[in-house]
């Protein structure tokens, strides 16, 4: 019987030999972001919480729906819990895409991701 263990596995997640390895849930991590649109006086204000990440990147983007006359958008990080790379990338994407459409884009980050996005050239 051939073994597969990758290295974030401990001792205790391994099978023993003789069982079959435990199984786990098919599908992705359950990570959920949430989207909210406020209107302000220099253009629409996009809060995001929860997870930006592999799993919520492509549900933000089908949703998040940018007026085409803003001149200015503000995007409200700070109930976001984690960002990974490919969140990183999303976010550093929309950063350089809209400016190039006449549209500033105003980043609100709060300090525990300052780090993260700062990898990013965004913080």
């Amino acid at each position: 019987m051939d073994v597969n263990v990758t290295p974030s596995q401990s001792v205790d997640q391994c099978p023993r030999l003789g069982q079959s390895p435990r199984r786990r849930p098919s599908g992705p991590p359950r990570s959920r972001i949430r989207l909210s649109v406020a209107a302000d006086v220099r253009g629409p204000v996009i809060r995001l919480s929860g997870e930006l990440d592999t799993y919520t990147v492509s549900a933000l983007s089908r949703r998040l729906r940018l007026p085409g006359v803003a001149r200015s958008v503000t995007v409200d990080l700070t109930g976001l819990r984690l960002i990974d790379s490919t969140g990183g990338c999303f976010l550093a994407s929309l950063v350089t895409r809209l400016p190039a459409k006449g549209c500033e884009v105003h980043l609100v980050v709060p300090s525990h991701l300052e780090r993260t996005l700062g990898v990013f050239g965004l913080a």
